[in-house]
């Protein structure tokens, strides 16, 4: 049988690995802000595909984290979440409580800047869809079709400005 001491060695490790992978993740959202500003669909394909193979490889460290946070909660019998384990560790005396608190406090930030950076790309691209319908449209009504209206029926306004795309905040 594992001990404490072990389990709790374990989860810090695993949740480090976890910490780095959504860090590496944070850095990807980054460049994907920066991509598609340039809408370099290239480079965005690439980066999607780097982003799969992260969501996959933490889906994994998260799987084998929690399955470690099962472990220590009943040893320590408490409940699972990270904050039950890391007060039963204080009140065992255990150190490495404070450890695995701070670690947990980086990861929440991390995600928490993840879900942003993410929810700004997610406007960048919708801006970008726009722009693609829009200018559907105008090349539809340039050849003289009717089916160039999808951008009108949308509700969207014209953009006044038709040569570059319209982005709401290019410095974001």
């Amino acid at each position: 049988m594992i001990s404490v001491q072990e389990l709790v060695r374990d989860l810090i490790k695993k949740t480090n690995e976890e910490h780095s992978l959504y860090a590496e993740m944070l850095d990807l959202a980054e460049q994907k802000r920066q991509i598609l500003i340039k809408s370099d669909t290239k480079s965005l394909d690439l980066l999607v595909d780097q982003e799969d193979n992260l969501v996959h490889l933490l889906q994994a460290k998260e799987s084998e984290r929690f399955a470690l946070q099962e472990s220590l909660a009943e040893e320590l019998e408490c409940e699972q979440n990270s904050s039950a384990l890391i007060e039963a560790l204080r009140k065992q005396g255990i150190e490495e409580a404070q450890m695995l608190e701070e670690i947990n406090a980086s990861l929440t930030w991390h995600l928490n800047e993840l879900v942003a950076r993410n929810r700004l790309n997610m406007e960048l691209t919708q801006q970008a869809l726009e722009w693609v319908r829009f200018s559907m449209d105008l090349f539809g009504k340039v050849i003289g079709s009717n089916k160039g209206d999808s951008y009108k029926a949308s509700g969207k306004k014209m953009p006044q400005n038709t040569s570059q795309p319209v982005f709401v905040n290019r410095q974001a």
